[in-house]
């Protein structure tokens, strides 16, 4: 199926990421992310940012993956 949006057209999974990806999850799961980095031994799962935050994983992990390079 496709979307027209701000006319252009769009596959649902295009669309899905664009409304997953704003700038205040990415911000969110971002903070969360680096929150860990001076906290030896210690991380936090995608599920657990998930929950954390109301995001669905898979777009949590969308996010670390896009902007991490992972």
């Amino acid at each position: 199926m496709t979307y027209n949006v701000f006319s252009g057209t769009l596959n649902h999974s295009q669309l899905r990421s664009i409304c997953a990806r704003t700038e205040e999850n990415v911000e969110t799961v971002n903070d969360l992310v680096l929150s860990q980095q001076d906290k030896p031994q210690t991380y936090r799962t995608v599920r657990e940012i998930s929950w954390e935050t109301g995001i669905h994983r898979s777009s949590v992990f969308r996010i670390i993956c896009k902007d991490y390079s992972v």
